[in-house]
């Protein structure tokens, strides 16, 4: 072959597109676009996927605020029960009862003549425990009132030594007493027995049992914090507790509308809650008792407003940080 026929068969294949090769796109011209692929990992309906409009991946949804989590301060543990009475009363006459009403009491126990003649006497305290201040015992014919000296805090189920009468046997005519119920008891009831003149001796007190030894207590294991479901109440609003000692007061709107409850909310540190008074729509402001040491994510009891649905005017706090501790946040939640 010669030199000009293999020039020519160089140009010829220079002048030759591959096929797989597809012609360029610019806009303006007048060849289309080429036409959109299929794409399998697609999620598309039909499987193509257009290049000049590629898809937008989905977005996941926005996830709900979980609310703070906070720990009810639990109830302190009640008191155990007093042990039961294990006094022999045979022998023994009751002679009157009385109930101790209000923090001090004055009563008289009437007996008369015709209850016979006594040599001792001895006193029963019921119900709850109490403090006895003073014990006159009267007798029929007059003279001059005996006072055993009883002055002592007697626990529930239990009673007094047994009390000698001066003289020889003698008709009681009236017991009085001088006692008072013990803070956080009920309401205690006092019973008076005499032992009747010619009857065998009685039994002595018996000595308190001794207290049982405490067993030991296991380790116990940190319980999670529960979340404090807030649906149902509405935020009134929130301060920080600045320094020390710190008082501060929330305005609420009488927009906000009206209130049966209320309830206190610690974030962010621990804090000592002094005082609270809640100022309403008329009346003097009203004061739950709340003092007493909050825990970080803790809250107060439900605290039930006085009267029916109520304004809320304002809240006032007084209240202070614990040493070693940050600024607690406090919130007010109305419902």
């Amino acid at each position: 072959m010669g030199k000009s026929a293999a020039l020519l068969l160089i140009l010829m294949s220079a002048c030759v597109a591959p096929a797989s090769s597809p012609a360029p796109y610019y806009a303006g011209q007048n060849n289309p676009p080429p036409a959109a692929q299929p794409d399998p990992a697609a999620g598309n309906p039909g499987g193509f996927v257009d290049p000049m409009n590629p898809p937008v991946p989905a977005q996941p949804a926005p996830q709900p605020a979980r609310p703070p989590v906070v720990v009810v301060a639990p109830p302190p543990p009640p008191l155990p029960p007093a042990p039961a009475s294990m006094w022999d009363n045979r022998g023994w006459v009751m002679l009157g009862e009385s109930t101790v009403d209000g923090r001090v009491d004055r009563d008289k126990v009437r007996i008369g003549n015709g209850a016979g003649t006594f040599t001792k006497l001895t006193f029963v305290v019921l119900d709850s425990d109490l403090e006895m201040d003073d014990i006159a015992v009267n007798f029929v014919g007059g003279g001059q009132a005996f006072s055993p000296n009883v002055k002592q805090a007697f626990r529930e189920n239990s009673r007094t030594r047994v009390i000698d009468l001066p003289g020889a046997n003698r008709s009681v005519a009236s017991v009085q007493y001088r006692y008072r119920n013990l803070p956080g008891g009920g309401r205690a009831r006092v019973q008076v027995w005499g032992w009747l003149s010619g009857a065998p001796a009685p039994m002595p007190v018996p000595p308190p049992p001794p207290p049982p030894q405490p067993a030991p207590q296991p380790v116990p294991m940190p319980t999670p914090a529960p979340v404090w479901s807030n649906t149902g109440w509405m935020m009134l609003g929130e301060t920080v507790v600045n320094g020390n000692r710190d008082k501060d007061k929330i305005m609420v709107s009488r927009a906000d509308g009206k209130f049966r409850q209320l309830t206190v909310v610690v974030l962010d540190s621990d804090l000592e809650m002094l005082d609270m008074e809640v100022k309403m729509g008329q009346g003097k402001p009203f004061s739950p008792n709340v003092r007493q040491v909050f825990r970080e994510n803790t809250r107060t009891r439900v605290i039930d407003l006085p009267g029916d649905d109520r304004v809320i005017k304002w809240i006032e706090f007084s209240y202070r940080n614990l040493p070693g501790g940050g600024r607690a946040r406090v919130q007010v939640w109305g419902k």
